[in-house]
């Protein structure tokens, strides 16, 4: 008699996780913008006048971001794994989002290191170039598109280093391109 195969699905940033990631990105980008500019949040709602006040709601806007990234991969695989009819996350994803999750923080140690050392305009290519590295070590489906992702990082780091006020708009373009791979690999 034959054994039935499990059906184990993978861990990938297709579809509704990429979205969710996507969505984060802008988000929090939008919102760093904001404050940085203005110096207010939501119609005076929030009001930061101090330098150091608005770099603590940046730092806290990117600490909650961070958090967000695997929370929103997990409940995305969730999702997936319902749809499959599982009851609950395979192992293997659990322990590749637990590494995701180790490699986030460690890129996040980095970028605060590199914002207490005054390296303000560095911050958004290393995060990018980290970013892309991530992206093609985690994905363990090979997918050209996912690899067009990477080269935008990639390049968007490359405009960053020569251009720094363009951050916001190399993030909108990673949080679009995010949206629109995870809409194209459902």
């Amino acid at each position: 008699m034959k054994q039935q195969q499990k059906i184990v699905p993978f861990f990938s940033f297709r579809g509704v996780s990429s979205i969710m990631i996507g969505i984060v990105i802008l988000i929090f980008s939008y919102g760093i913008q904001y404050t940085m500019e203005d110096g207010n949040l939501i119609d005076k709602m929030l009001v930061l006048k101090d330098k150091h006040q608005i770099q603590n709601f940046n730092i806290l806007m990117v600490i909650i971001a961070f958090f967000l990234f695997p929370i929103s991969i997990f409940s995305a695989e969730k999702i997936k794994s319902k749809k499959l009819g599982l009851h609950k996350i395979h192992q293997d994803i659990i322990k590749v989002l637990f590494k995701y999750t180790l490699t986030l923080c460690g890129l996040f140690i980095v970028l605060i290191i590199i914002n207490k050392n005054s390296f303000f305009n560095y911050i958004t290519p290393i995060f990018l170039v980290s970013y892309s590295c991530i992206l093609a070590v985690f994905e363990q489906e090979k997918e050209r598109d996912l690899f067009i992702i990477v080269g935008i990082c990639l390049f968007l780091s490359l405009i960053t280093i020569m251009i720094p006020s363009y951050w916001y708009y190399s993030f909108y373009i990673l949080g679009v391109s995010h949206i629109t791979y995870g809409i194209n690999n459902k």
